[in-house]
């Protein structure tokens, strides 16, 4: 139980380092310089390198922080890339 708190925690705060980075610096600079069709492919490459076991724990963190167009595009893109 108090490994999982620990790795839990741990997640969280990373989670809400990169946010705040994310939100105050990146996200500006990304939407003046790229459109959507260029942004999409950038985080399904940054999404393949987060390890299997991070997944869940990284999705409990960014589903709920997501908009209704963002999470469609990501359902969408799952269900492409998902074997038939």
């Amino acid at each position: 139980m108090g490994k999982k708190l620990t790795i839990s925690v741990n997640d969280f705060a990373r989670y809400l380092t990169h946010l705040d980075r994310e939100e105050t610096e990146l996200v500006a600079l990304m939407n003046q310089y790229l459109p959507d069709d260029q942004l999409s492919p950038i985080g399904n490459a940054m999404a393949t390198y987060l390890p299997s076991d991070r997944l869940p724990g990284f999705m409990n963190w960014t589903l709920p922080s997501l908009n209704l167009n963002e999470l469609i595009a990501l359902f969408a893109s799952m269900k492409k890339q998902a074997p038939p």
